[in-house]
């Protein structure tokens, strides 16, 4: 039987060593925006709360926002809560979120140079990704939930010990691997969820130096692939093309595909009276999210789920344009608009009909790109953290940690949260 992680991680080191500055960058970037985010969730104080009480008493060596420091296990669930809260970390392939995963369990790894180690857990989180999805979410998991032990363990375990015990702590890992769907229908369960699957992560790589478990387990009979994606080839092909760039980010505190709906609704003139009808067309993935029991159609109605688009629609259209009445909103599965976009369409009670196409596409961006989004989502500057990131040759973690504590407590100084806890992020 092939080994499918071995492989899936064969490909990732082979990523990461033939990727040179181009990864050394964009593993800064998405670790810049992972602790922002985190500065910025831990000025809340309700999710600095909970941040203190994953954090437990403390202290220790591994940094959290707002505490003394603590544990390994600790650390990554309480950062990855963080990190993850605002929903405005970044995404692969739309529905996972790498970046709560793999930089906290860089940081509790006390990795050295972090970059390196950043940019192999994104390789190895994302390329696990293309194994399971879509079908993992077509079957009610969340893909980052899925893949938050393995990701974790596999590399804390490959920066203390190298890539042998990594991926004997991958595979133990294989074992608690799960997240369903259904949290995001609930006030504050998703943003727990894949957090305390990273930390299952963290003790699996504990174990890992005592227990050594066979090759083969993510593709067993019965096994993780089995039961998140169904029936898949047990094969991997050889694919060295990077998967970092293919990271995007969010300039809205809401689901990746709610980013291009957000765009199209400010690119809509205001409208002249109240708006009678909404339509919104988004990819069949989109549209089907979290309701995957239900018609494409129709499914983005159902609750006040965080993963609804007629809710993310009606959000759009309140922020953009204050004081409209919110609308029924129609929600369409059309691929053509493309992995990342939308098209909205208003019609208001005199007649009027407006339409307008949207893109959340953020690939492209560059360092200057993500230096203005972190500025923008933290209210404060962040050159001394983006140096610290990108410095060559590369700073210790240590000032890397330091600059980071520094911007959390800056953000805290002259943050307000948002008064509404359902409009946060």
């Amino acid at each position: 039987m092939a080994d499918l992680l071995a492989a899936v991680w064969r490909d990732a080191r082979r990523a990461v060593d033939a990727g040179g500055e181009l990864l050394r960058q964009r593993a800064a970037d998405c670790t810049l925006v992972a602790l922002c985010e985190a500065a910025r969730s831990a000025a809340d104080p309700a999710w600095a709360a909970t941040a203190r009480a994953l954090a437990g008493g403390g202290p220790g060596p591994c940094a959290v926002p707002g505490t003394d420091g603590t544990g390994d296990v600790a650390a990554v669930a309480a950062n990855g809560f963080l990190i993850h809260a605002g929903l405005a970390d970044d995404a692969y392939r739309v529905a996972h979120h790498p970046g709560l995963t793999v930089v906290p369990a860089a940081l509790a790894a006390l990795a050295d140079p972090l970059l390196p180690a950043v940019a192999f857990g994104y390789e190895l989180s994302c390329r696990l990704a293309d194994l399971l999805l879509p079908q993992a979410s077509q079957r009610g998991w969340r893909i980052t939930s899925v893949l938050a032990p393995v990701v974790a363990a596999g590399l804390i375990a490959r920066v203390r010990g190298g890539d042998e015990h990594g991926l004997a702590a991958a595979r133990l890992a294989t074992g608690v691997m799960g997240g369903p769907v259904h949290p995001v229908d609930s006030e504050g369960d998703w943003r727990l969820q894949p957090a305390l699957a990273a930390a299952a992560g963290v003790l699996a790589a504990r174990a890992a130096a005592t227990h050594r478990p066979r090759p083969g387990g993510l593709e067993a009979e019965g096994g993780p692939l089995a039961q998140f994606a169904g029936a898949r080839p047990a094969t991997v092909t050889a694919d060295p093309r990077p998967r970092l760039p293919e990271v995007a980010f969010k300039r809205h505190g809401v689901a990746m595909y709610g980013q291009a709906v957000y765009d199209a609704v400010a690119r809509l003139p205001a409208p002249a009276g109240p708006v009678d009808r909404m339509v919104v067309t988004v990819p069949e993935f989109a549209a089907r999210y979290g309701g995957w029991s239900r018609d494409a159609a129709t499914c983005g109605e159902a609750g006040d789920s965080v993963a609804s688009v007629a809710r993310l629609a009606r959000d759009a259209l309140a922020a953009a344009h204050p004081g409209t009445a919110p609308p029924p909103v129609e929600v369409r599965a059309d691929d053509a608009v493309g992995p990342l976009g939308a098209r909205v369409t208003v019609r208001t009670a005199g007649g009027e009909t407006h339409a307008a196409a949207g893109s959340g596409d953020t690939r492209h961006w560059g360092p200057d790109d993500i230096a203005r989004h972190c500025r923008t989502r933290t209210g404060v500057d962040v050159a001394p953290l983006a140096s610290a990131l990108r410095a060559r040759p590369p700073a210790a973690p240590a000032a890397v940690l330091a600059a980071w504590q520094d911007l959390a407590a800056t953000v805290r100084a002259v943050r307000t949260p948002d008064p509404d806890p359902e409009m946060r992020g």
